[in-house]
């Protein structure tokens, strides 16, 4: 009973949700060009489809969990001077200035105040030498930027693909992408919680595992905890953190932000907290994956015909 009830409130919920905000459907993209992480022409080609500069003279550092977080985020509270933004995350150089834009842009949808002058947006010194990228897509506009970088991103990997998201819910071409990557002899690997906030939606993710594995990527699931991290490294160069869950509803619904590093520095140190992360996760096997529990198969019966809007 306690099970079916569950079933029942996650099914109201996922209706509800598409019944208010419609369909969530991203870009059809039929054909993708062939770039090269570090080459030339990288730069530009994110940029035009991200609409978002990427710039220099930053300093980034990598926070852990609460302990390395919040005392970090105090220190910074307590030296501000005039102003004070809150938006979840928050980043030391000049890239400051397009997470502040995310923010301004926002800020009037729900309270009518346009924030501006050099309280909010002053002129903003190089602290280091990282180039750095705010990425944010918004559903008013219609774009689609984070689904793009991470899309052109995937299919320019050459050695490794170290992806950590908890709502992990690929559509067809982001499949395409992770498979062609596998096929070219890149190492993807995919980090998903074993542990979920949802069972509808966990149910739905798995329900993609068969085709991936099947095509050479491996699959891990966390156990030590609820895992919410949302990180993407690639050939231990470029990576990616913020808000931006693997999945439709995210990438063409909801308003998210992600910062991108290109930096070795910072790349090598998510991928060292990928690695330990591994230690406390369970690989998935193509075997185990096609035997579930009733109770599994019994979601499935209801994630399927919605999985494409999750």
């Amino acid at each position: 009973m306690k099970f079916l009830k569950q079933m029942i409130r996650e099914f109201n919920w996922i209706f509800v949700i598409l019944l208010v905000l419609g369909c969530a459907n991203v870009l059809a993209v039929r054909q993708i060009p062939e770039i090269i992480l570090g080459e030339e022409t990288f730069f530009p080609t994110i940029e035009a489809y991200t609409e978002a500069p990427i710039v220099g003279g930053n300093r980034i550092e990598v926070l852990l969990n609460g302990d390395e977080t919040f005392p970090s985020m105090l220190r910074e509270i307590r030296s501000a001077q005039s102003t004070i933004t809150f938006a979840q995350y928050f980043y030391e150089g000049p890239v400051v200035k397009f997470l502040q834009a995310a923010f301004a842009e926002s800020w009037p949808e729900t309270t009518g105040i346009v924030i501006g002058g050099n309280g909010y947006f002053p002129r903003l010194e190089p602290v280091g030498n990282l180039p750095a990228q705010i990425v944010k897509s918004s559903p008013a506009g219609g774009s689609f930027q984070n689904y793009m970088l991470f899309l052109l991103s995937i299919n320019s990997a050459k050695k490794s693909i170290f992806i950590t998201n908890p709502y992990f819910i690929p559509d067809d071409v982001m499949t395409e992408a992770l498979l062609k990557a596998a096929g070219r002899g890149v190492r993807v690997v995919v980090l998903a919680p074993g542990k979920i906030d949802s069972q509808l939606t966990y149910t739905a993710s798995r329900g993609h595992y068969g085709t991936l594995l099947l095509g050479g990527v491996q699959i891990f699931e966390y156990q030590a905890s609820l895992m919410h991290a949302k990180t993407m490294v690639i050939d231990g160069v470029w990576a990616t953190i913020g808000s931006t869950n693997f999945d439709n509803r995210s990438f063409a619904l909801n308003q998210e932000l992600n910062l991108t590093v290109y930096d070795s520095g910072v790349a090598r140190r998510l991928e060292e907290v990928f690695q330990e992360d591994l230690k406390y996760s369970k690989q998935v096997t193509y075997e185990e994956w096609q035997s579930p529990g009733i109770f599994e198969r019994f979601f499935e019966l209801f994630a399927f015909p919605i999985k494409e809007q999750l």
